[in-house]
């Protein structure tokens, strides 16, 4: 019997960032897939349906009114108003009901029994009678994968044509062929066989966790009390920002990381600041150099800095320069690592909660990840997390603190941390040091227990469920002209 190995652009893409990333996975809490699942029974219902339009639109929205929350409701609505502007039905088209489109799939033989394939999913296959389209339905921003291309480029047949339609931009365009299809198939077949070698999956963490279905249970953030989480509890997964934004304001953090709601903002392309700047040539020095601290490492970044401005070469220096002179009361300085991901996942059971069909009693497993800029060692080789700022002093950066020391206590299974934040602006320097032993621990982890509490009992099914809170934020919060429509 032939084993197949069979990968999707999706799944080949999370084993590239992080081999743990395939796995058996946890029952992850994001009901914005469910939206997603619900608009695509919708688009095809009316798309099969010969009724009239009207009609046949009430009957294909019904797939998803009666099960989602108004917000929700309201972003399927105009998802599925987009796809029927810019996709309307026509004379002589017509879908088959009798199979889901089949994935176009390419494979190598690894062996007489064993094989690797690698498929692009389409979502629908539209006949024109001579002619078919197959459409790749999104709602990212990011640009198509070159896998999905160059499997779709090589799966093509000469009356088909292959079509994107973004509904977040409410664009259809023709997919291209590309050139070099065959090789990039090639190089994704030898990095499958070299994942399927590894005698160990490498636990590689970073941003892309936020993307992962099993953060809680690939072992990188540790349950804080060593309960065995299995992967049927549910997960949820914060990152430093999340955390952040939950101390002002529930929604604005539950609406982005659990109910994944769109934003009002159109994000266009990020303009690196001043700080990010600063982060980046920081980041270098210490990664490249092996005494980043000292009058020559003043001096080495004074050269890698030297194609920016002079404005800004003076105002990076001085600043870096005061890094180094707020960081030398400290003994045997080791800085071993930047843009470091620490964290911890805490699981809990809260109160059954009710609705009208269910009752809910279920473990909840919450991970709580933030990117540290620095970790390293210092005086009696204390781990140390070294947080950079170049803005104000905030009391919320005392829970960023505590998120770090937990997550470093967990990393290196000791009982005392050290986190630094150091201000930095032009003119005036500062650190704020925070020493964790353990009452400190154990009162950071009371907060993170709370937190969690708090988090398992919002109704993943419920948009509404987490609370609002008005204040100064809200000026500056990507949902403010959502939440102003949906409150009760």
């Amino acid at each position: 019997m032939t084993r197949d190995y069979s990968y999707t652009s999706n799944s080949y893409n999370a084993l590239m960032r992080c081999p743990a990333s395939l796995g058996s996975k946890t029952n992850i809490a994001k009901p914005h897939l469910d939206r997603w699942i619900y608009l695509k029974d919708a688009i095809e219902e009316w798309l099969y349906n010969d009724a009239l339009d009207e009609t046949s639109i009430n009957q294909a929205r019904s797939k998803y009114a009666n099960d989602l929350d108004p917000v929700q409701t309201k972003i399927c609505d105009d998802l599925f108003e987009t796809f029927r502007a810019i996709y309307p039905k026509t004379v002589g088209m017509s879908m088959s009901r009798e199979y889901p489109p089949l994935p176009r799939s390419e494979a190598r033989d690894l062996s007489e029994d064993e094989k690797i394939i690698l498929s692009s999913w389409v979502q629908f296959e539209v006949d024109y009678g001579e002619k078919r389209e197959t459409i790749k339905l999104r709602t990212g921003k990011e640009t198509m994968d070159n896998l999905d291309l160059a499997i779709l480029t090589l799966q093509k047949d000469t009356n088909e044509t292959n079509i994107e339609i973004n509904l977040t931009r409410g664009t259809v365009e023709e997919l291209p062929l590309i050139d070099g299809a065959s090789a990039i198939l090639n190089d994704s077949f030898e990095q499958v066989e070299k994942y399927l070698n590894l005698k160990k999956k490498e636990t590689i963490p970073g941003k892309h966790c936020n993307l992962c279905d099993r953060p809680s249970i690939c072992g990188q953030y540790r349950e804080i009390d060593g309960k065995k989480i299995s992967n049927k509890d549910r997960s949820l997964y914060l990152t430093k920002t999340d955390l952040m934004k939950l101390e002002t304001c529930s929604r604005q953090a539950a609406w982005k990381f659990l109910y994944g709601i769109p934003r009002d903002v159109n994000e266009e392309e990020v303009i690196p600041n001043y700080g990010d700047i600063f982060h980046a040539y920081t980041q270098k020095i210490i990664n490249e150099f092996d005494n980043p601290l000292s009058s020559m490492g003043v001096n080495k970044f004074s050269e890698i800095i030297s194609e920016e401005s002079e404005e800004i070469k003076v105002k990076l220096l001085e600043t870096y320069s005061s890094l180094v002179e707020q960081m030398s009361s400290y003994n045997n300085v080791q800085l071993k690592a930047t843009e470091f991901p620490l964290g911890f996942t805490i699981l809990s059971n809260p109160p059954q909660r009710k609705t009208e069909d269910e009752t809910f009693d279920e473990n909840i497993a919450v991970t709580f990840m933030g990117m540290a800029d620095i970790v390293g060692r210092i005086n009696n080789n204390t781990p140390v997390v070294v947080e950079l700022k170049t803005g104000k002093e905030r009391a919320i950066h005392q829970h960023e603190a505590s998120l770090y020391a937990l997550g470093a206590s967990q990393a290196t299974n000791e009982k005392e941390v050290v986190v630094l934040h150091v201000y930095m602006r032009p003119g005036s320097s500062k650190i704020t040091e925070r020493l964790y032993k353990e009452k400190e621990l154990n009162k950071a982890k009371e907060y993170f227990v709370t937190k969690s509490m708090e988090i398992s009992n919002w109704d993943q099914k419920d948009t509404l469920s987490p609370s609002y809170n008005p204040g100064s934020w809200c000026e500056y919060c990507s949902y403010e002209t959502r939440c102003l429509d949906s409150r009760k």
